[in-house]
């Protein structure tokens, strides 16, 4: 049985963290586009089926 506290490498992932794809790190400047709203970020990782970015951003939250 896995725990689901861990990755596959043993190191520790949090909660919201427990993707079943395998994910692949990069970095980069992206522009996320919301209502209209240009909002600056950084890629840090992608998937086939989505990515994951960093920005300061208050009133985007995660799956918009």
């Amino acid at each position: 049985m896995t725990n689901p506290e861990l990755n596959r490498d043993g190191a520790a992932v949090a909660a919201d963290d427990r993707r079943a794809e395998p994910r692949f790190e990069t970095n980069g400047s992206v522009v996320l586009r919301v209502d209209k709203v240009a909002i600056p970020a950084r890629l840090l990782d992608v998937s086939e089926h989505g990515m994951r970015v960093e920005h300061m951003y208050a009133a985007l939250a995660s799956g918009m």
